[in-house]
């Protein structure tokens, strides 16, 4: 019907969930780590795209030289997640599974950056480092 989205039924006489999409959008936005005795990012670049209740993200920073011993998050996801959500993040100058990820929890725009052995990251242990990230998560909105 138009105005309310693109139809991929078949058929009018579907039953069920629906097959209109009815939410797409694409954008960026700049993420952020305030917080004490942090210096910020440098050449932030971040992506979404949002297909439904499907968020899927990427982007790079550089985390500038720093010696906080604060727990690493990295704030303003576009959308709050709508269950625990673990974006996979790499550090260095390639982008390889380092057993890294952004842990962003139910309800939150804010995920903190967690090693799968270690736990919680602290920014002093990313000074002058880039780091990438790119995965997905459902949202309610």
């Amino acid at each position: 019907t138009s105005g309310h989205g693109i139809d991929f039924s078949a058929t009018s006489n579907v039953s069920g969930a629906s097959e209109v999409l009815d939410d797409y959008e694409t954008g960026s936005w700049t993420i952020d780590g305030d917080t004490p005795n942090f210096n910020g990012f440098g050449s932030v670049s971040c992506y979404y795209t949002k297909v439904g209740r499907v968020v899927n993200v990427t982007g790079k920073a550089i985390c500038l030289t720093n010696s906080s011993s604060t727990n690493f998050y990295v704030k303003d996801f576009p959308y709050a997640a709508a269950t625990n959500a673990l974006i996979p993040l790499s550090v260095g100058v390639s982008q390889a599974d380092d057993g890294l990820f952004i842990n962003l929890g139910p309800g939150e725009t804010t995920g903190y950056l967690r090693n799968a052995s270690q736990g919680l990251l602290q920014y002093g242990q990313l000074s002058n480092q880039q780091f990438f990230f790119t995965g997905s998560y459902v949202t309610n909105a």
